[in-house]
């Protein structure tokens, strides 16, 4: 359907259909054919060099120029500037332009910083999106991801059963420190120790609920440690401590000792 216009003091306007209100036709020429025309006109760069610049050829920045001066032509009110129509040659939208950048209707250094600060508060809209999206994305797919690599990578599975072991046995936590930063071993010498100490049948693939598990020979809870700089809680952690055990054996051992154990006195004991 073609939209109703009217002329109103060489203005243009175009008619709402829905509310029967008149809104202006107001258009100007692109951020980009104003920094082709500030550097053509006002800085008497040729093409050949304005295209260097813009890393395009001489056709297109030539393109710029002839559509920046079409739309000035046609939308010339807009800029205050005399009647124009279709017609109207480019020399005398040069004119124009030097006309009204000297006159600072249209100043380019104007137009970059208006420019500039919409592309900042757009980067920053951008910002705010990006990580709500990244949110929604986490919760969406997040755990399904752990869950799936949970049940497919044995060494993520280790990682982070001692992670959560050495966390849960701790007062306060870890505080957000890897455990590898708490025993003298990383996960790669964990794996070979365990390895050498299992028993027939045991794999990688039946670690966890239903297979073998980790044991501690000395339990956990004859330990007297709240922090992980005190004595004990590198005695309860050290690669010496831990064996694989089958899951049903390990839960009828409990916390029972098979020799006798002295756990070292937190209060008045020095510290390693």
């Amino acid at each position: 359907m073609t939209k109703e216009e009217k002329t109103i003091n060489g203005t243009k306007y175009h008619k709402d259909i829905k509310d029967n209100t008149w809104f202006a036709i107001r258009m100007s020429v692109t951020p980009k054919q104003r920094q082709v025309l500030f550097h053509y006109l006002v800085k008497r760069k040729s093409k050949t060099e304005i295209g260097n610049t813009l890393k395009t050829s001489d056709a297109a920045v030539n393109g710029l120029i002839v559509g920046a001066a079409i739309r000035v032509a046609r939308h010339g009110r807009h800029w205050k500037c005399c009647e124009f129509n279709k017609n109207t040659t480019v020399a005398e939208i040069k004119t124009l332009f030097l006309h009204l950048h000297k006159t600072g209707v249209c100043n380019i250094d104007k137009n970059r910083e208006t420019d500039r600060m919409a592309r900042k508060r757009q980067k920053e809209k951008n910002r705010i999106w990006a990580k709500i999206s990244a949110q929604r994305y986490r919760q969406q797919h997040g755990c399904s991801y752990r869950t799936t690599r949970y049940q497919r990578d044995s060494k993520f599975r280790l990682n982070h059963r001692i992670s959560r072991g050495i966390a849960y046995s701790l007062k306060a936590g870890k505080g957000g420190v890897s455990w590898t930063c708490l025993v003298y071993y990383t996960i790669d010498e964990l794996i070979r120790h365990l390895e050498r100490l299992f028993q027939t049948g045991m794999t990688w693939e039946n670690y966890g609920k239903g297979g073998w598990e980790i044991d501690h020979i000395i339990p956990q809870s004859v330990f007297n440690f709240t922090k992980p700089e005190d004595e004990d809680f590198k005695r309860c952690w050290m690669l010496s401590n831990l064996q694989p055990m089958w899951g049903s054996e390990n839960s009828s051992k409990g916390a029972k000792l098979e020799k006798h154990f002295q756990p070292s006195l937190i209060f008045g004991e020095k510290e390693a």
